[in-house]
């Protein structure tokens, strides 16, 4: 496990990074659903379903599945 995270320490700080420069404070809809589509993608690409839950005034919601676990995250 540490080696897999040195191998991908830097990848790791730059999506962190990405996340952190996103305007999403609690009032920001825009910046809160952009976020939300990267994680979506992110967990799509290890084949995780997500079901996107769209709200007019505050941030999306995810919902996350593992297909093989059959459990939601």
């Amino acid at each position: 496990m540490n080696e897999y995270l040195e191998e991908h320490l830097d990848e790791m700080l730059q999506l962190l990074e990405t996340f952190v420069n996103i305007d999403s404070g609690s009032d920001d809809k825009n910046g809160i659903d952009r976020i939300g589509d990267m994680i979506k993608d992110l967990f799509e690409e290890i084949n995780f379903t997500v079901d996107v839950h769209v709200h007019e005034k505050y941030g999306n919601h995810l919902s996350i599945y593992h297909q093989e676990l059959q459990k939601q995250l």
